[in-house]
């Protein structure tokens, strides 16, 4: 846990940590849409698989890996839908991932710059007052 500790000595984890904090509605509210998405498309990849002898998907819950790494964009290819609608499926879990996660996310990163400019000026003024009074 010194990571954690050392980790109060940067300003840019801070202000991370401090962001998060402030966004975790937002954070929670990604988590819910990706979670809702792994379910739909995991049981819709499934139920349109489990016809083809060829295919990977045995159960929801090993459709829901996949559905999570392609939402995710990691692609890891163990899994890949046999049949043509399994594929257009795949397509659409793709798209909807990245929008799910990447729509909310300039939220997350104007909270992180400004936090980021505003402790960047406070340190700046602190500067100034300590050159100040070694002045005077």
């Amino acid at each position: 846990f010194r990571v954690f500790k050392s980790a109060r000595l940067f300003a840019g984890l801070r202000i991370l940590a401090i962001t998060v904090k402030m966004s975790w509605r937002e954070l929670l509210v990604i988590g819910l849409f990706v979670g809702i998405n792994m379910i739909l498309f995991a049981s819709a990849v499934y139920y349109v698989e489990r016809g083809s002898d060829l295919t990977p998907f045995n159960s929801i819950t090993t459709a829901f890996w996949w559905a999570i790494i392609t939402m995710t964009t990691v692609g890891y290819g163990d899994m890949v839908p046999a049949t043509n609608l399994g594929r257009f499926i795949a397509a659409i879990c793709a798209i909807a991932g990245v929008l799910t996660v990447a729509l909310p996310m300039p939220v997350f990163v104007n909270r992180f710059t400004e936090l980021y400019e505003a402790d960047k000026r406070q340190r700046n003024e602190a500067r100034e007052r300590k050159a100040l009074s070694r002045k005077e």
